[in-house]
């Protein structure tokens, strides 16, 4: 079946509770029901599927299905939407191993788009990518400015200020990573770290 095509079934919930819902099944790594519940959303407005679409093209990554993730981020890449457009391509570059092409990608999603959480989220995702950890932080930090139960963004911004060892920056991602995603298959990675550091 195409990802791209979401029009088997309307959720019964409001457009605003399905983002919420879907985001909460992939920060509880359920990521096979992030891709089904996208793939069944009919309803979503110009703004809301994209937003479903990049949760469902990182579910794909994170099921090992690349050429799955890859058909989405082409969705979004051919997409109106100009900021989204170059969200899907900074990811495609970023899976063919194309550091500098994602990232030129991702300055221009929030170069046309400074309000969308997941462009900031992308730039950060291909700094740490290219070990640019400092950036990367900042970028994360924009991205929960704009979106502050983004669980994923906090996650990425304890790595990257841990890598970057900036221990209380760290610290604060974490605590708020924990309590946005209890659920998390990452928590007893997160938990090891603050364990490892606390005990310094």
């Amino acid at each position: 079946m195409l990802i791209g095509l979401l029009t088997v079934a309307a959720l019964a919930m409001p457009e605003a509770q399905t983002l919420l819902d879907v985001r909460h099944l992939y920060d509880a790594g359920k990521f096979s029901e992030v891709v089904t519940a996208v793939e069944q959303t009919s309803a979503a407005s110009d703004a809301t599927l994209p937003r479903l679409r990049y949760l469902a093209a990182q579910s794909r990554e994170k099921l090992n299905d690349p050429e799955g993730a890859r058909q989405i981020y082409q969705l979004l890449s051919a997409g109106a939407d100009s900021a989204w457009a170059e969200v899907g391509r900074s990811a495609l570059a970023a899976m063919d191993k194309r550091p500098d092409d994602a990232l030129a990608s991702a300055n221009l999603a929030v170069e046309q788009n400074a309000t969308l959480p997941e462009a900031h989220y992308q730039r950060g995702i291909v700094l740490m990518l290219r070990r640019q950890y400092d950036e990367a932080s900042g970028a994360f930090d924009k991205a929960i400015t704009l979106d502050g139960s983004y669980a994923a963004a906090h996650y990425y911004g304890g790595l990257s200020d841990y890598r970057a060892k900036r221990i209380d920056r760290m610290a604060k991602h974490f605590e708020a990573f924990l309590k946005l995603a209890p659920d998390a298959p990452e928590r007893v990675e997160v938990e090891s770290i603050m364990r490892t550091v606390r005990g310094r």
